[in-house]
Protein backbone atom coordinates (compact mmCIF):
# COMPACT_ATOMS: atom_id res chain seq x y z
CA UNK A 1 0.00 0.00 0.00
CA UNK A 2 2.76 2.74 0.82
CA UNK A 3 4.63 1.67 -2.25
CA UNK A 4 1.44 2.77 -4.34
CA UNK A 5 0.53 5.64 -2.35
CA UNK A 6 4.42 6.43 -2.97
CA UNK A 7 4.47 5.95 -6.80
CA UNK A 8 1.06 7.24 -7.56
CA UNK A 9 0.74 10.26 -9.67
CA UNK A 10 0.18 13.53 -8.95
CA UNK A 11 -3.69 14.88 -9.68
CA UNK A 12 -3.80 17.33 -12.32
CA UNK A 13 -6.88 18.29 -12.34
CA UNK A 14 -7.45 22.19 -11.62
CA UNK A 15 -8.95 23.66 -8.28
CA UNK A 16 -12.33 25.04 -9.43
CA UNK A 17 -14.96 27.70 -8.00
CA UNK A 18 -17.09 24.62 -7.02
CA UNK A 19 -13.97 22.95 -4.65
CA UNK A 20 -13.75 26.49 -3.11
CA UNK A 21 -16.87 26.70 -1.98
CA UNK A 22 -17.42 23.02 -0.53
CA UNK A 23 -14.08 24.00 1.39
CA UNK A 24 -15.60 27.20 2.42
CA UNK A 25 -19.07 25.22 3.42
CA UNK A 26 -16.96 22.44 5.58
CA UNK A 27 -15.00 25.07 7.28
CA UNK A 28 -18.21 26.68 8.10
CA UNK A 29 -19.47 23.70 9.43
CA UNK A 30 -17.08 22.92 11.36
CA UNK A 31 -16.81 26.22 12.90
CA UNK A 32 -20.37 26.04 13.96
CA UNK A 33 -20.11 22.96 15.92
CA UNK A 34 -21.58 20.97 13.17
CA UNK A 35 -19.70 17.95 12.61
CA UNK A 36 -18.52 15.06 14.93
CA UNK A 37 -15.11 13.40 15.35
CA UNK A 38 -14.15 10.16 14.27
CA UNK A 39 -14.62 8.90 18.17
CA UNK A 40 -18.07 10.10 18.09
CA UNK A 41 -18.52 8.02 14.67
CA UNK A 42 -17.85 5.20 16.03
CA UNK A 43 -19.49 5.24 19.44
CA UNK A 44 -22.80 6.29 17.46
CA UNK A 45 -22.58 3.80 14.06
CA UNK A 46 -19.71 1.29 15.48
Amino acid sequence: MLHALANASEDDEPWTEEDEAAVAESRADFAAGRTLSHAEILRKYG
